[in-house]
């Protein structure tokens, strides 16, 4: 399995676990920024199992300096 679908998989349970603890949170708005918070991480997983299903290369040059 790639690093990408792995660091997909934790942003998964990540999210369910925000989601849990929005459930039992008495705060509205504090239930309400668990859940936006919950989605972002929904959003990267999804962007991660895009991105390795697309097989997009890599970028070696990042974090180099030029010469």
């Amino acid at each position: 399995m790639s690093e990408e679908l792995l660091l997909a998989a934790e942003y998964r349970k990540h999210a369910k676990a925000l989601r849990a603890a929005a459930k039992f949170d008495r705060e509205a708005k504090t239930s309400l920024i668990l859940k936006r918070i919950a989605d972002d991480y929904e959003h990267m997983a999804r962007a991660l199992e895009t991105t390795n299903a697309v097989g997009l290369p890599k970028d070696e040059t990042l974090g180099k300096t030029p010469p």
